[in-house]
């Protein structure tokens, strides 16, 4: 028995009246302050002795009861439970097989593993099944105290075991975790794309599917066969490209998956359209593409918006004009308007314009100015040159004057204007006496060459990079005829794609953003570059009217996996690279 620490005893005594004192005296008067003690030490040590006597009972019964019956506890406790299901005769991991657990189910993963979540402790039978597998089960504790041990499940096939395999279409690497349905059985693939499903094997062959997030659902064919390399089975990445068409005769705006699978037009052609005219340009993320194209009788110049969510037709800007098209910035797509019932010495008879195709705006970013009233009596301005730095526009605008000028104050410039309108500047001017040009190439992603010749002077040549603008040396032969690659930009603008022409031959590279730390794609093939599809793929072309696909990953090890045949533009949109379909 153990000893009684009177002491102790007494100090809890004592703590125990004063708390007692304390509560009776805010409720009675002195006068019955003893009797109301006497009262209360009956009433708590009453209560105190009962909830003492049902923790022990409490304590008895859990002590007492088997560890095989946990009862109460499993209200309160709960663990999960790591099962791997293997297949008994091969000893691979079977995939989505059912595991019970009680009232708690989960499937199996490609490896074989599941994890049933949330069990209350205690002894259960554990369930496994799969369709063309006997069932299995097995008793399992899950205990109290101590950690949760997994444990493995043999299922016994009662069909054929059949191997399949399944790869990306375009990179031809193995995918895993895609989902093989064959009736009512089905499986997963693991690292190497790889996996067995067992099926009845009095069937030569049955219908199923492949899914797999990311990826076009494909229909199948399953062979059931013993043979390792008889399901072979490629998937293509989600996605749809947009391209024309004149298969018809007639040019059609396309649009395809990326295999070329599922072609179809979303904007047919009524005939007006023309070869010089019809353009179609893609954002980088494919989101919206700029058509230009004549599709009615009765205007000189249309441009449209089509909206790869909806596949609808939206017009941009339309009228007795003509459109540069310059190209896209994100989602602003930047053009030019030269109108045709406007003299050239007429005030705004050239707008640069950006079109917001997620609001729909449009911003006038700048206009021609003019003087004059005639063929000989005019000073007329010009926008040329435009290129698209990220968010900014880097463009020049240069004066002519007729024979019965004066000597004005006008300035020609090299100019820069963000996207929205905003933060117009005039980098560079130059003084202008009769007439004064300005010319100009991309020379690498970020940086141009400016040419600037006025009247009879010798040229003088620029370099524009990061905002900023330096005099150079060079000459009209370098200009002129010195190749510029156009360097194409992935969606992320970290990476860079273009083509370098040797030996008659293209041979192409991927970069950085700056179009510097390059590696080689392909050495002196007869690919282009075309564009990207997200930054996991490069798009390229072949005797321009062929489309194909790669993975912007690895090298053109193999041939590409060719999307369609398309119709190339009569006009090249060399040099620019913020978007895709101009080259």
């Amino acid at each position: 028995m153990a000893k009684i620490d009177v002491k102790n005893e007494k100090k809890v005594k004592k703590v125990v009246d004063d708390s007692i004192r304390a509560e009776v005296s805010d409720k009675v008067g002195e006068k019955s302050f003893k009797q109301k003690i006497r009262h209360l030490l009956r009433t708590r040590k009453r209560k105190v002795f009962v909830a003492i006597i049902f923790l022990l009972l409490i304590a008895t019964i859990l002590l007492a009861v088997p560890t095989t019956r946990y009862g109460i506890v499993g209200y309160f406790v709960k663990k999960d439970v790591s099962i791997i299901v293997k297949d008994k005769a091969t000893h691979k991991p079977v995939s989505q097989a059912v595991i019970t657990i009680g009232t708690k189910t989960a499937v199996t993963t490609s490896k074989g593993e599941a994890k049933v979540r949330g069990v209350p402790v205690g002894e259960y039978t554990v369930r496994v099944s799969k369709k063309y597998y006997k069932d299995d089960s097995q008793t399992y504790t899950v205990p109290i105290i101590g950690d949760v041990k997994s444990f493995d499940l043999q299922l016994t096939a009662t069909g054929r075991q059949v191997g399949v395999s399944v790869t990306n279409k375009v990179t031809g690497s193995p995918l895993a975790k895609a989902i093989v349905k064959v009736g009512e059985t089905s499986t997963s693939t693991d690292e190497k794309g790889l996996a067995t499903i067992v099926l009845p094997a009095d069937k030569q062959a049955l219908s199923g599917t492949v899914e797999l997030t990311g990826y076009n659902k494909v229909d199948i064919q399953v062979k059931v066969s013993d043979q390792t390399d008889v399901n072979k089975f490629n998937i293509t990445p989600s996605g749809s490209l947009y391209y024309l068409s004149k298969a018809t005769g007639k040019i059609n705006v396309m649009k395809s998956n990326l295999d070329g699978s599922d072609a179809r037009a979303v904007v047919t052609a009524t005939g007006n359209e023309n070869d010089r005219e019809t353009v179609l340009l893609a954002a980088r993320d494919w989101q919206f593409l700029a058509l230009s194209a004549k599709k009615t009788t009765n205007k000189g110049g249309e441009l449209y918006l089509v909206d790869a969510k909806t596949d609808q037709l939206k017009t941009i800007d339309e009228g007795n004009a003509s459109f540069q098209l310059v190209g896209w910035s994100g989602h602003k797509f930047i053009y030019i308007v030269n109108r045709n019932t406007t003299n050239y010495w007429d005030q705004k008879k050239q707008t640069m314009k950006s079109y917001d195709a997620d609001t729909g705006k449009i911003t006038v970013l700048d206009e021609q100015t003019s003087i004059g009233t005639n063929g000989y009596d005019y000073e007329v301005e010009y926008i040329g040159s435009p290129y698209i730095q990220d968010n900014k526009i880097v463009y020049s605008k240069s004066w002519s004057r007729g024979n019965t000028y004066t000597v004005s104050d006008k300035k020609a410039a090299i100019m820069t204007i963000n996207t929205d309108g905003s933060s117009k500047q005039r980098v560079k001017e130059f003084a202008v006496q009769r007439s004064l040009g300005i010319d100009a190439r991309l020379y690498e992603p970020r940086e141009i060459y400016f040419k600037v010749s006025a009247d009879n002077a010798t040229s003088s040549y620029y370099e524009y990079e990061d905002g900023g603008l330096r005099s150079i040396t060079y000459t009209d032969d370098k200009f002129y005829n010195s190749e510029y690659s156009t360097y194409l930009i992935s969606p992320n603008g970290e990476k860079t794609f273009w083509s370098d022409p040797r030996n008659g031959k293209n041979t192409l590279f991927i970069g950085n953003k700056d179009g510097k730390n390059e590696k080689t794609i392909v050495n002196e093939s007869e690919y282009a570059a075309y564009g990207w599809y997200s930054d996991d793929y490069i798009l390229l072309s072949r005797n321009g009217s062929e489309l194909y696909i790669a993975s912007s990953s690895k090298s053109l090890g193999t041939q590409p996996l060719k999307i369609t045949n398309y119709h190339k533009p009569s006009v090249s949109f060399i040099g620019y690279g913020s978007g895709y379909g101009g080259i």
